[in-house]
């Protein structure tokens, strides 16, 4: 039950929010409507070609531990989908549920991009091709449900 609310409320924060910020290379963008059991959440992602770098954004600041270095322990729900003309789902709180990783064993994309995101907090990262296991440039929308400091 818990985790429904905590998702339904990752669903109102996203559509209040828009997804908004003031990143430059984002300032044009589109909302990408990802839908699943638990509603509906809008992504903002630029319009046109993929960037070519790494883009985090927060959309929503954590106030439990921050992430500092590979050991870590994540627990996390996401969005992740490809920056494409057909934005093609790949995975999601909705197909996998919570999901528990070390750091190190993610790709570079997450392991720069959640270096000092907090417990709590929600965030953005459109990862490029080199950075991730394939050909794609992917979006995600990241909410750190739990991190735990291992040596």
């Amino acid at each position: 039950m818990r985790r429904i609310a905590g998702l339904a409320l990752l669903a109102m924060v996203l559509a209040a929010a828009g997804c908004g910020g003031g990143d430059s290379e984002q300032s044009e963008s589109r909302v990408v409507t990802v839908t699943g059991p638990h509603g509906k959440l809008a992504v903002k992602v630029p319009k046109g070609r993929p960037p070519k770098g790494l883009v985090i954004r927060d959309l929503r600041k954590g106030t439990g531990p921050a992430v500092r270095g590979p050991k870590d322990e994540i627990v996390v729900n996401y969005v992740n989908f490809e920056f494409s003309a057909d934005h093609q789902l790949y995975d999601s709180w909705e197909q996998e549920g919570t999901s528990r990783f070390l750091l190190e064993e993610t790709h570079p994309g997450w392991e720069i991009g959640l270096k000092g995101m907090r417990e709590g907090g929600l965030r953005q990262l459109i990862t490029p091709p080199r950075m991730e296991y394939g050909s794609a440039t992917l979006v995600y929308v990241i909410e750190m449900v739990k991190v735990r400091h291992r040596s």
